[in-house]
């Protein structure tokens, strides 16, 4: 069961999420890679077909998968995307 989590989307961020993901494969979920030192975060994508249902956590209506470890440091932030850049904020 994936965990849940209070991460929170701006509109820029969310409208970035979504032009990124019109250039992957139909169907791909968001997973983060966050350094907490900088705030920069670097977005990738997995094949919903290799991820259970269970683990998938929908936000903002885009669909992410977390490993334990990020969910927890990034439960109560905020991501942002500005000049060019997503944020964890």
């Amino acid at each position: 069961m994936a965990q849940a989590i209070s991460l929170k989307i701006t509109e820029a961020g969310r409208l970035a999420l979504l032009d990124f993901l019109r250039h992957c494969s139909p169907g791909s979920i968001v997973a983060l890679d966050w350094s907490e030192a900088d705030g920069e975060c670097s977005v990738g994508v997995f094949n919903k077909e290799k991820i259970p249902p269970s683990e998938v956590v929908p936000i903002s209506g885009i669909p992410f998968v977390f490993h334990q470890n990020e969910s927890q440091h990034l439960n109560g932030k905020t991501l942002d995307y500005r000049e060019g850049v997503f944020r964890v904020v």
